[in-house]
């Protein structure tokens, strides 16, 4: 927990980020986190509960991969293709289930399009029935993390997975990025 806690820390807007997944695990009922990338891995700093949340895995402070999950996906979209090579390099792309993304170049794919798209997703990657989506919170290219909620497949599917939940989340982020410029310009 004490990396969680540390990380946390060297948030300048963690104040409202509290307040912003509270209200994003409100409206969506789901469990919603915020994530870092630290020494190539996801840390999740902080997280709320909706009222429908599951929590399969994860805890403040945990460590865990970037390339399966949405949260990671979404960072490592904002980080420069050397630094994803190094990365995997060091961490290299554990399958943990068949829907696991474990070749570099489908992996490069993936961040194209989550680029594009603003958001990633987690189809089924970390467990079997479990679904995740995550959009960067990166001001002018300053990258701070990652936002996401997750919850059960069955909850997140059809158009809420599509494009309901891929907004609200990008809503969010798009929230902390002003609010953390904002900061900036007191």
């Amino acid at each position: 927990m004490k990396h969680g806690v540390r990380a946390k820390q060297k948030l300048d807007f963690a104040d409202h980020l509290e307040s912003a997944l509270e209200a994003l695990a409100e409206e969506t009922g789901e469990m919603a986190w915020f994530v870092v990338e630290e020494h190539g891995q996801a840390v999740y700093v902080e997280k709320a509960l909706g009222e429908d949340a599951i929590q399969p895995y994860g805890r403040v402070g945990k460590r865990v991969d970037l390339h399966d999950i949405a949260a990671g996906k979404a960072i490592l979209s904002e980080l420069p293709r050397r630094r994803v090579h190094e990365i995997v390099d060091e961490h290299g792309l554990t399958r943990h289930t068949e829907h696991t993304i474990t070749s570099l170049d489908r992996l490069f794919e993936e961040l194209d399009t989550v680029r594009e798209q603003g958001y990633a997703t987690n189809e089924n990657e970390t467990f079997e029935g479990f679904r995740a989506v995550a959009s960067p919170v990166s001001p002018e290219g300053d990258l701070q993390g990652a936002v996401v909620i997750s919850g059960p497949q069955t909850r997140f599917e059809g158009e809420r997975f599509q494009s309901e939940l891929p907004a609200i989340v990008s809503r969010v982020a798009n929230e902390l990025e002003l609010e953390i410029l904002s900061q900036n310009n007191r």
